[in-house]
């Protein structure tokens, strides 16, 4: 069935960066108004925007070997991950899976036990394909 046996390649989402902005954002906004030392405050912001720079980087310009940039599912259930890199690997669905109208958030187990949580945002998708990667999530 070509429902179940379904490849996507995941392209650069704006959508998705907003979200992070507005969550880095946030925390900086926080950690300005909490009553610490001038350097704590410092040290936090340099971190907050430290993982903001890590995050845009692999999620937002995939420009890193190390994102996954593409997933399909086998026809044993297992989902295919291939990276930048052109490395690829099997893994299966940890729960729990979250979608919505706008955000897939999907969570991997590796072999070595390694969790992978790979958010997809509406825009990283076709229109069809994002449709389908729901439906097929939603029914396993």
């Amino acid at each position: 069935m070509k429902l179940l046996s379904s490849s996507f390649k995941l392209y650069r989402s704006f959508g998705l960066s907003a979200v992070f902005l507005f969550i880095h954002l946030g925390a900086i906004f926080c950690v300005c108004f909490t009553p610490v030392l001038w350097w704590i405050n410092t040290a936090l912001t340099v971190c907050i925007i430290t993982n903001l720079a890590v995050v845009v980087r692999c999620y937002i310009l995939q420009d890193s070997a190390e994102v996954i940039s593409q997933l399909w599912r086998e026809d044993d259930g297992r989902w295919g991950l291939g990276k930048t890199s052109g490395e690829q690997f099997f893994a299966i669905i940890s729960p729990p899976v979250f979608t919505s109208s706008y955000l897939i958030v999907i969570s991997f187990l590796v072999s070595g036990g390694i969790k992978i949580s790979l958010p997809i945002f509406k825009d990283s998708l076709s229109k069809d394909d994002f449709r389908r990667l729901k439906v097929i999530l939603r029914t396993m």
